[in-house]
């Protein structure tokens, strides 16, 4: 507590004092750490750490019997507590990783002392270059910095070895035993750290929103348009929604979809009219087509709408004879191509 005291006075400016309601981290699972303030509030749930180690059940029982109950029971009885405008921070110390099956014997010759040699890494007299090179990682330990056995004071090593995914190293004169999972800085996945910061909901905050419009495919005038239109959620858990998507006289036709989860994306394909192209657009080689793409839906019984722009580029053929057209005289004539006909 008072190390989170002295933080938030150098880097954030805040004056608290924390009270300790509870630091036991001999706690299993549950909340083990409680710090409170008018300011700020502070807490740590140990969730499946030990339940982890030596576990040979499946990531998702272990799920389901530990850290479901500490998410229905402890975590949700904090959330009830929490004041409408709160800035809440959520984060994890280190992920979770399998063990893996497949072993590398490390011989007993390259080792000053067996305890140098663990699952994930080994620090060797010498290399495994001619018997296991596609395994296993070696690195100059000298070249690093590093001097002297962890486990035998006295005694230097020159190698650094680390296993390739997918193998772990088994000790000499030792069986292969790892932990069903490894978690805590072991590989570059435990080293992930995950936060999701939250606020308070306000109240005109729209449930979904245009997040992005992206030209795909081929520009070719002679080919046809593709844009990617991604829709976003802006609502946790919000119920499936009917939305239109509706453009502007050059885009797509109107398209009509059910959002069901927290992104989706949709392609959509069309062949714009060209039918007027400047003297400017001819010498550039390519035409600035402006699609304007508008999401309407319904929420808590008011129509939402939002719009974005997107300049749809197209690539023009400069073989292509062009002339310009009279949409009254040539439709009478019967000179407007199929195409542009209505």
């Amino acid at each position: 507590s008072a190390l989170l005291e002295n933080w938030l006075q150098e880097h954030l400016r805040l004056n608290v004092r924390l009270e300790v309601v509870k630091d036991d981290d001999t706690i299993a699972s549950g909340m083990s750490i409680r710090y409170t303030s008018p300011q700020v509030e502070y807490i740590v749930f140990d969730f499946a750490d030990n339940n982890l180690h030596h576990n040979n059940q499946d990531l998702a029982f272990i799920y389901d019997s530990t850290m479901r109950r500490i998410m229905q029971e402890d975590v949700r009885s904090v959330l009830r507590e929490l004041p409408a405008d709160a800035l809440l921070f959520i984060t994890s110390d280190h992920g979770i990783s399998p063990s893996p099956s497949a072993w590398v014997p490390i011989p007993d010759e390259v080792l000053a002392d067996v305890r140098d040699c663990k699952y994930r890494n080994a620090r060797a007299q010498g290399n495994l270059r001619e018997e296991h090179a596609s395994k296993v990682i070696d690195l100059d330990a000298r070249r690093l910095g590093l001097k002297g056995s962890p486990a035998l004071v006295g005694e230097d090593f020159s190698h650094l070895l680390f296993p390739r995914p997918g193998y772990g190293f088994r000790r000499p004169g030792t069986g292969y035993n790892p932990d069903k999972y490894s978690h805590g800085g072991m590989t570059l996945a435990e080293c992930l750290v995950p936060m999701i910061v939250m606020g308070p909901k306000l109240h005109d905050q729209p449930a979904f929103v245009l997040d992005d419009l992206r030209q795909v495919g081929s520009h070719s005038e002679d080919e046809p348009l593709s844009l990617e239109v991604t829709l976003k959620s802006l609502r946790l858990g919000a119920p499936p929604t009917a939305v239109t998507l509706q453009f502007s006289d050059k885009g797509p036709a109107t398209r009509r979809e059910v959002i069901d989860k927290q992104e989706a994306r949709y392609i959509l394909s069309w062949r714009p009219r060209l039918d007027e192209i400047t003297p400017e657009d001819r010498d550039r080689g390519t035409l600035s087509l402006p699609v304007t793409v508008t999401l309407i839906y319904q929420w808590e019984g008011r129509t939402v709408r939002s719009s974005r722009t997107i300049d749809m580029q197209i690539k023009l053929d400069p073989d292509r004879v062009r002339r310009r057209l009279h949409t009254g005289l040539d439709l009478l004539m019967g000179k407007v191509p199929k195409g542009l006909q209505s």
